[in-house]
């Protein structure tokens, strides 16, 4: 089992929450979510799952159910939530009971035997009007049906053993791809890397026993002309050695062999360089200007040469495409429709009380609206949660094994 928690930035306000993250406006309180079937899973049989949201004074919560690789998901009437292209959501925050959320759904998993994640996140407010004491939470949890389960590790470098703290649970039988049925690789970005490896005199524990060098074999070592630990052509004459060897390297990669400062794995800054030998320049790095759809970056390295993008007119997108920072405002649908999370809805389906058009969502930043807060009141009607939650391969979820 793998615990973690979700964490990342976000605006929200009394009837709604949408942005690009989830932490530096709701992020100080304690929030716990858990997802538990109500019955053994069989393959083509539907079984109803139970989100429970709880958390420090937790009195109401949202939720976002991505839709996951396989089955179907589907939405129980009364239970708070809609079908949406991404997957389920809330129709509006729901208040606690009992010191708890719980929204329920159902799965049915494929009619052949095999495994899945499904994934909830979520977020717990303490309804105070404010951001203090909200908090946002994941979890990931892996259900096997119809087999015999077997735990396949993350294998991002193909060398057939995975890291111990990334696993899934499948079928058992031949591992998924870009998994392996053995962990204790300690590390995943070097194939040459994994229990059993041949150790050499790198100062590098090629063969994951928690010792370096032991009883190792030189390693071959190429002229290093800046020392910076990187060889740029396997030019000149090679010696056999040990790391470190003085004006020489086991290491490839280098594009400036002058320059100490550039080679593989330096950290990239504006100066029209390719610091870190990736093929790129100043990737990610140049100043940016513009909001939402307009954001744009500099052909240079100075602010004054970046013109933001030309701004459209507002539609049902989840995208602030007219570039004023607020996210699908306005009445942006037919009559008797509301916009959630970019799709127009039929509003008699999602909530008898809740105003059709569009309901405008907070500014995509990690500050608040003057006068909208960062609070999450039953009050409200619709809200884009998914915005801020679809962000799973971004978060540290917390996962669990069935």
């Amino acid at each position: 089992m793998v615990l973690g928690s979700l964490s990342c930035p976000a605006a929200a306000r009394s009837n709604g929450i949408t942005a690009y993250g989830c932490s530096g406006c709701h992020g100080e309180g304690d929030a716990q979510v858990t997802l538990t079937p109500d019955r053994t899973l069989v393959p083509g049989e539907e079984a109803i799952f139970t989100v429970r949201i709880t958390g420090n004074d937790v009195r109401s919560g949202g939720v976002f159910i991505p839709e996951p690789r396989s089955g179907t998901l589907r939405a129980i009437s009364g239970e708070g939530l809609v079908q949406i292209s991404s997957g389920l959501t809330h129709s509006r925050p729901k208040a606690a009971s009992g010191g708890a959320v719980t929204f329920r759904f159902g799965w049915r998993p494929p009619d052949t035997p095999d495994g899945d994640t499904l994934e909830a996140y979520a977020l717990a407010a303490n309804a105070n009007g404010n951001a203090g004491g909200d908090a946002p939470a994941g979890i990931a949890e892996d259900f096997v049906f119809g087999c015999e389960p077997q735990t396949f590790y993350r294998d991002s470098d193909g060398d057939g053993h995975g890291w111990d703290t990334d696993t899934v649970l499948r079928c058992a039988g031949p591992p998924p791809e870009g998994f392996a049925a053995v962990g204790g690789d300690c590390d995943d970005y070097r194939a040459e890397v994994h229990p059993g490896a041949v150790e050499t005199c790198n100062k590098r524990d090629d063969n994951c026993n928690g010792e370096i060098d032991e009883d190792s074999v030189p390693v071959e070592l190429w002229p290093d002309n800046d020392g910076d630990g990187y060889y740029a052509r396997r030019e000149g004459e090679p010696i056999l050695g040990c790391i470190p060897t003085p004006g020489y390297a086991a290491e490839p990669g280098d594009c400036n062999d002058d320059d100490p400062a550039v080679h593989p794995g330096a950290e990239e800054i504006c100066n029209y360089i390719d610091d870190n030998c990736d093929g790129r320049v100043d990737e990610r790095v140049r100043p940016r200007c513009g909001v939402g759809f307009c954001l744009r970056e500099s052909y240079s390295c100075h602010p004054e040469d970046c013109y933001p993008g030309e701004p459209s007119e507002e539609r049902c997108s989840g995208l602030d495409v007219n570039c004023n920072g607020v996210v699908d405002e306005g009445d942006l649908c037919d009559a008797g429709e509301t916009c959630i999370s970019g799709e127009c809805l039929l509003t008699a389906a999602l909530d008898p009380q809740a105003p059709s058009g569009g309901e405008g969502a907070s500014p995509a930043t990690d500050t608040p609206p003057s006068g909208a807060g960062c609070n999450v009141s039953t009050s409200g009607s619709t809200i884009p949660l998914f915005v801020l939650l679809s962000l799973g391969p971004l978060a540290r979820l917390r996962r669990m094994r069935r």
